[in-house]
């Protein structure tokens, strides 16, 4: 596979682990920069776990094919990530007290459902709080509340996890969407 990182050939590599080296040797030169997107096959992808996925895949690392990956800067990333969690948190917060009220009224699917998004999106949260160093997010607090959460959903205790949605979380979000404020 051919690798162009911005307008600059990189080089070729026919493994996974050497094309790894190729992006993390020329990060080594290029701190200031972090990858972004890449393009492949004529289609534009988020870098992250599609590009894992892509790499891994034989067939696709091969001599005839070439991903161009784009970067940006270091400061834009952070800027656009504390922008995502800022509207995610703002959602949270709008909508979580309807969760929970969906939770007191009893056994609902869609609610469930939606807790398994919730799940996924609070790794999203403390992840990106952790880079972004957010002045009111304790991650103490967080596995706390993860771990409570955790056991409401395996007991099936929705009245629990209606509380724990309402009168924990939720404020607890509060704190951190008005640290983004201030910041």
């Amino acid at each position: 596979m051919k690798l162009w990182l911005d307008e600059e050939y990189i080089g070729e590599a026919s493994e996974a682990h050497q094309i790894e080296a190729l992006l993390n040797e020329w990060l080594k030169r290029h701190p200031e920069r972090v990858i972004a997107r890449f393009q492949y096959a004529e289609q534009s992808f988020d870098y992250g776990e599609a590009w894992d996925l892509l790499i891994r895949e034989e067939s696709n690392v091969t001599p005839d094919k070439e991903a161009r990956l784009i970067t940006q800067s270091r400061d834009t990333a952070l800027l656009e990530l504390a922008e995502s969690v800022k509207e995610y948190v703002q959602r949270l917060v709008r909508g979580l007290p309807d969760l929970a009220d969906r939770f007191y009224r009893g056994e609902d699917a869609g609610a469930w459902e939606e807790m398994e998004a919730l799940a996924e999106g609070l790794s999203f949260l403390d992840t990106s709080a952790i880079l972004l160093a957010v002045d009111s997010y304790d991650q103490g607090r967080f596995v706390d509340l993860l771990s409570e959460l955790e056991q409401a959903m395996l007991a099936r205790d929705t009245v629990f996890i209606g509380d724990l949605l309402k009168y924990e979380l939720t404020p607890w979000l509060e704190g951190i969407q008005k640290s983004f404020i201030e910041n």
